[in-house]
């Protein structure tokens, strides 16, 4: 076998190293190659990651941010309003102010008037606390409608990104 060595020559024996050491780097060189690949793949992926969960973050804050300001509205209109109605019901309920509907009375024939009736002869005056539940009634109406109107301004605005 050692005359199977001395045969070749010295630079041969380099040429074969050079050839194998050259194979063995260009292997290791795809592989390094391949392993940056994957880490810049996998660093470019984490990045959009947290892109979307920036954009997600923003968006979060600026639906809480409108929901705030929704709220902040309606509830300071809902306390107008409560309000308003609370000095209307205790004047009518007090007697400060009276609630009169028309009225008229088949059964009772006056001479026929020659200009019309007055206002005091077509109306009548409710009693304080029918008056109140009547307008109970319509502030419950008014409630209902506000609440009605926050709700669609809210779907609009929340969940259909509509700005008015």
């Amino acid at each position: 076998m050692s005359a199977f060595f001395k045969w070749i020559p010295l630079w041969g024996w380099i040429v074969l190293a050079l050839l194998i050491a050259s194979t063995y780097l260009a292997v290791r060189l795809e592989n390094v190659t391949t392993d940056r690949d994957t880490v810049a793949l996998e660093r470019d992926a984490e990045r959009e990651k947290i892109r979307q969960l920036t954009a997600a973050n923003e968006s979060r804050k600026k639906t809480q941010k409108l929901l705030l300001d929704l709220d902040t509205r309606h509830t300071q209109e809902q306390a107008r309003a409560d309000e308003k109605n609370a000095a209307m019901l205790t004047a009518v309920a007090t007697g400060a102010r009276r609630v009169y509907v028309n009225a008229s009375c088949p059964a009772v024939r006056t001479a026929a008037p020659s200009t019309g009736q007055s206002d005091e002869e077509s109306r009548a005056q409710l009693d304080p606390a029918v008056a109140e539940r009547i307008l109970h009634t319509g502030v419950d109406g008014d409630d209902a409608i506000r609440q009605l109107s926050a709700l669609q301004e809210y779907v609009e605005r929340v969940c259909l990104g509509q700005s008015r």
